[in-house]
């Protein structure tokens, strides 16, 4: 009969200290906090001509890991062919963020979910400018090839489009691909503003 008493108060005890953790006020200026920067991220992702200081290079630190991503993509996929090799590239440059996206939903680490949606959100946008490009091949490309006395580099979205007949389409496929970043940007910052909803204060 001890045993059930304790069990009994207990609980609830316990379920009250969750609820305190859960409005503490820091968890709440934090959610804000992030979703206003993610905010200021997504703006300068959106509109690249801005120049918004320190955002703008935190935004090229991230297109550079993709820029790496990107190239040992192409180096992963090689053995699977030529086409597959050429679409290493993209699939290697969302392969690392959507894995730890996914690992960070499992665990319910949201602001770390924030991360991964901006950087998802912010490599498509990139991609969805590389896919639009592939009639009129605009874009100046690099590749490390070139660094070792190589020939120009393919536009990987050109060759891509060309073998399946797409090319046509490549101002529709592209901005369907910049849809689906814009989505994972404004994502980012709704959870966020979510998660700070969540976790003020309930009044009574």
């Amino acid at each position: 009969m001890g045993i059930l008493v304790d069990v009994r108060y207990k609980l609830p005890m316990d379920y009250r200290s969750r609820s305190f953790e859960e409005v503490y006020p820091i968890h709440l200026v934090r959610y804000i906090l992030a979703g206003l920067f993610f905010l200021i991220l997504s703006i300068q992702v959106i509109f690249p001509k801005l120049s918004i200081p320190l955002i703008r290079l935190l935004v090229s630190a991230v297109s550079m890991v993709d820029f790496i991503a990107h190239e040992m993509g192409h180096v992963i996929f090689s053995f699977m062919g030529e086409f597959i090799g050429v679409l290493g590239g993209t699939l290697g440059q969302l392969f690392l963020p959507t894995v730890c996206l996914l690992l960070t939903v499992r665990r319910r680490q949201w602001f770390a979910c924030g991360i991964f949606m901006f950087w998802i959100g912010q490599s498509l946008n990139q991609i969805s400018t590389y896919i639009m490009d592939a009639r009129t091949q605009q874009l100046k490309l690099f590749s490390p090839g070139l660094l070792l006395g190589g020939g120009n580099p393919i536009h990987d979205w050109h060759y891509l489009l060309d073998k399946t007949g797409l090319l046509w389409a490549d101002n529709a496929m592209g901005w369907m691909v910049n849809l689906a970043g814009f989505s994972f940007l404004i994502g980012a910052i709704l959870l966020m503003f979510y998660r700070a909803a969540s976790t003020s204060p309930k009044i009574n």
